[in-house]
């Protein structure tokens, strides 16, 4: 075997090593989703409500993974009134497929204060809700709730 043709095959194996870790490397990332709780912030939201009513919303929205929960904390803003919104939404039969969970709300958690002017945010008991994680670095994601609502998720 010539000097040559081995300094070929041995480039050629470097080159196709180091390709193959980068290709399982991101292949590997784009299947995460946090393992620890994460939150988005949202300041000066312009939001719709279900009764078709706009509305601003500043708060926090934190998933906690290990609970399989969402929280969100904030202050809601109309035409009529400022409200503050505490919600906790459980859910249950949740299932990961690589970098989306699915799952249906089990348990609607809103303070006995904010009960009587305040449904749920999120949804309805029941519904099924689906969060979809991309990954942006080591500790932030891309969220997409519902096909709907996109946010940074950011590890705390």
């Amino acid at each position: 075997m010539s000097v040559r043709i081995f300094f070929s095959l041995l480039i050629f194996f470097i080159m196709a090593s180091i390709g193959g870790f980068l290709f399982i490397h991101h292949w590997e990332d784009t299947k995460r989703v946090p393992q620890s709780p994460c939150y988005s912030v949202i300041k000066e939201g312009r939001f719709i409500g279900n009764d078709l009513q706009p509305y601003t919303f500043d708060g926090i929205i934190t998933w906690w993974p290990k609970k399989e929960q969402m929280s969100i904390f904030g202050i809601k803003k109309n035409d009529k009134d400022v409200l503050v919104v505490k919600q906790t939404v459980q859910l249950s039969d949740v299932t990961q497929y690589e970098n989306a969970i699915y799952g249906r709300v089990g348990l609607i958690d809103i303070p006995i204060d904010s009960q009587a002017t305040l449904s749920s945010t999120f949804n309805k008991k029941g519904a099924s809700v689906s969060l979809i994680f991309k990954p942006i670095s080591e500790r932030k994601w891309l969220m997409m709730m519902n096909d709907n609502w996109v946010s940074m998720c950011e590890k705390k």
